[in-house]
């Protein structure tokens, strides 16, 4: 009880003092510093700025470093992050809507019933390597992925209830579904990357 006696009006003290030095003027502000930010604001935009280069290199900090880069095997969040930018699906969600929009795919149809959703590959759709991206690449992902002796049963699951895949013609393919299910649009478009 003697300490705290003692020790009581040094913690006030320094209390105060914390307090009063956190109140402190740094004197006066620079307002030519404010003046230039809001002119750089309305400045013309850089015409340089829309120039469009292909090709080149992406770096990227992460600390880890990703297990396999194979997105049908991949379990770690560092492979997804790669493999967001180096693969497609036939759809993607708009972030502002919240509604399905092609990426590969230029449209789609999804029966009354509900089974078949029927997918349409945008013709200008490429590989990095330029080949053209067709109804038989998405036909052989999706074997690949349901193939019991590769680990992707992760994917595989999703599709438990998915009878198959079927080549309409070049550039158009049908997911047939054994029941009705609320997320067989998603499941069908956006859950796996199509592969060459």
């Amino acid at each position: 009880m003697n300490a705290w006696k003692i020790l009581s009006p040094a913690l006030a003290l320094a209390l105060v003092v914390m307090c009063v030095s956190g109140c402190r003027d740094y004197g006066p502000r620079d307002e030519s510093k404010e003046e230039s930010v809001s002119a750089n604001e309305n400045a013309a935009p850089d015409p340089q700025m829309d120039v469009v280069e292909e090709g080149g290199s992406l770096y990227a900090n992460m600390s880890a470093e990703p297990q396999t880069l194979n997105p049908l095997t991949s379990r770690d969040v560092y492979a997804s992050i790669v493999q967001d930018d180096i693969f497609e699906s036939l759809l993607e969600r708009d972030p502002d809507t919240l509604k399905f929009k092609g990426r590969l795919a230029e449209a789609w149809n999804v029966s009354e019933d509900g089974l078949k959703i029927t997918f349409h590959i945008n013709p200008k759709a490429r590989f990095a390597d330029g080949r053209p991206v067709t109804a038989d690449d998405v036909i052989f992902t999706y074997a690949t992925f349901m193939n019991p002796k590769i680990d992707a049963q992760r994917l595989a699951t999703y599709f438990k209830d998915c009878a198959g895949v079927e080549r309409v013609d070049e550039l158009t393919v049908r997911f047939i579904w054994k029941k009705p299910y609320f997320k067989s649009l998603e499941v069908s478009g956006t859950f796996y990357p199509v592969l060459p």
